[in-house]
């Protein structure tokens, strides 16, 4: 799909927008049953930093397969089948 890569950024955008939320969120208000703030309860802490973790990992395995295959192209190669399931699978 020529629009892969663009569908691919929104939803990388999305999501970091959506850790952004949560985190500003999580600053004033307080966690079930109690006057503490979200942000100062360790499994809020946990799973914001599981999310930035899988949104960078995200990130970078599209970056790093996309370079891969848009250098060959560079070069003159043709991308092959695998090549194409393997940026379709990143997007």
């Amino acid at each position: 799909s020529r629009l892969g890569a663009t569908l691919a950024a929104v939803a990388l955008g999305i999501a970091r927008r959506a850790i952004e939320e949560l985190m500003q969120i999580a600053r004033t208000k307080p966690a079930m049953m109690s006057a503490t703030p979200l942000r100062e309860t360790a499994r809020i802490q946990v799973e914001v930093a599981r999310a930035h973790a899988l949104l960078d990992a995200g990130r970078s395995h599209l970056r790093f397969v996309a370079g891969e295959i848009f250098e060959r192209i560079a070069a003159g190669a043709s991308p092959s089948l695998e090549d194409l399931a393997r940026l379709r699978l990143a997007y």
